[in-house]
């Protein structure tokens, strides 16, 4: 959450996670995922933090939505308000193929005792992801999900 409130000169900017650190990030790799279809939209840039908060654990990629769809006064969000089926369906594909945790690539580091195989591994990870979302993107466009 702090990331979402600071930016890069550390000043808090309240409820403006566009500005935030975690926010510029988001939007400069946001045009990475337009292809993707899930996101879309002025506010596509957050379903970006949320993939990449997904690096630190998989489970922070659903936290960080509600963080940053929720309201000021607290109140939730309803999926059906920022996802359209398929797009739901390729963030979900994508997400399912991405890097694991950092975690779970520092222990596949230690066994595999080698920086190229890490590289290679985590390359596939996201190559797989990004190609498998794509052509569930395109497909589900094609039969009109």
């Amino acid at each position: 959450r702090l990331l979402s409130n600071l930016v890069f000169s550390m000043r808090h900017v309240a409820d403006n996670t566009q500005i935030s650190i975690l926010g510029s990030v988001g939007r400069m790799i946001h045009p990475l995922f337009l292809p993707l279809g899930f996101a879309d939209g002025a506010e596509g840039y957050k379903q970006c933090v949320a993939i990449l908060s997904g690096l630190l654990a998989k489970e922070a990629t659903v936290s960080t939505m509600g963080m940053l769809y929720s309201d000021t006064d607290g109140s939730g969000f309803y999926l059906a308000d920022v996802f359209s089926v398929g797009a739901a369906i390729s963030f979900m594909i994508f997400h399912l193929f991405f890097i694991p945790c950092i975690a779970a690539v520092s222990a596949m580091k230690e066994q595999m005792r080698s920086r190229k195989w890490t590289m290679f591994a985590l390359s596939f990870w996201f190559f797989s992801a990004y190609g498998l979302s794509y052509i569930a993107h395109v497909f589900l466009n094609l039969i009109g999900v």
